[in-house]
């Protein structure tokens, strides 16, 4: 789904339909995401308008897993894709994976 509109009245009643009610929503402080809170089982916010990118109180509270998801996206996109050969994966995966992958 591509949104055109990024306002709070567009995008609230995206996620309200996609996203289970029990859910924990974790999400940066954008405005349009304050009316979160009362529609999810919790809420997390990190405010990277303060250079914060995990909670200070709670680890656990960030956005780098979906920051991560769409790097690679966007990478995929482009066509640029990033390349680990066999040799290397002990460095990148842990050890049950990469025995797992290389056989």
């Amino acid at each position: 789904m591509v949104v055109e509109n990024l306002s709070a009245s567009t995008v609230v009643p995206i996620l309200k339909e996609n996203i289970a009610k029990e859910a924990r929503v974790l999400t940066d402080d954008a405005g349009q995401y304050h009316y979160l809170c009362d529609d999810f089982s919790e809420h997390g916010v990190v405010r990277h308008s303060k250079g914060e990118y995990i909670h200070p109180e709670d680890c656990s509270i960030h956005t780098n897993t979906v920051e991560g998801y769409f790097s690679i996206f966007k990478r995929g996109m482009r066509g640029v894709y990033q390349h680990c050969g066999q040799q290397h994966l002990h460095r990148t995966l842990p050890s049950s994976i990469s025995d797992t992958v290389t056989g």
